[in-house]
């Protein structure tokens, strides 16, 4: 039986349920990578447009549309904090107290070559996370300092990693 945060409706549907629901944190990050769950999936196996990132990384159509996606969602819920994204780097208010860090398709990569060997990514800084497998549609939250997303470089993300597990 699913839940009232499982992806059945889509991106769009995620959105109504998060504006008319009270989501805790822990709530509005798994919210957040189920609404890509249909977008992966929709995507997978593809012909993707690429984007170069430099030192031989690179992105996704894939990557920025789930990226912008997570973004609505934590948008819709928490509309005055920031975001980091490993795609679009930092949008929202300068001066927010509070910032969400987001890899919408860690395993680029791995996706680009048709393995499912995937995950999403989203964190608040210092706070909820969730970790998803967009194949299985399993979103979990997850232990705050045993799973936070860590930033590899300077303030544009180039090289994120979940501690608990390497992507």
């Amino acid at each position: 039986m699913a839940t009232a945060l499982e992806p059945d409706g889509g991106v769009l549907d995620t959105l109504h349920r998060v504006i008319e629901m009270s989501l805790d944190d822990a709530e509005v990050a798994v919210a957040a990578a189920y609404a890509v769950a249909d977008i992966v999936q929709r995507m997978y196996g593809s012909r993707l447009g690429r984007i170069d990132k430099g030192a031989g990384n690179f992105a996704t159509t894939a990557d920025v549309t789930a990226e912008k996606a997570i973004f609505d969602v934590i948008r819709a819920a928490r509309p005055g904090d920031a975001l980091l994204g490993e795609e679009g780097g930092r949008q929202g208010a300068d001066g927010a107290e509070r910032q969400w860090l987001v890899d919408p398709l860690c395993g680029t990569l791995n996706y680009a070559v048709g393995s499912m060997l995937v995950a999403v990514n989203v964190a608040l800084r210092g706070g909820s996370a969730a970790v998803a497998d967009p194949f299985s549609g399993e979103a979990k939250p997850s232990i705050p300092m045993a799973t936070r997303l860590v930033c590899g470089g300077m303030e544009r993300m180039r090289s994120w990693r979940l501690e608990s597990l390497a992507c």
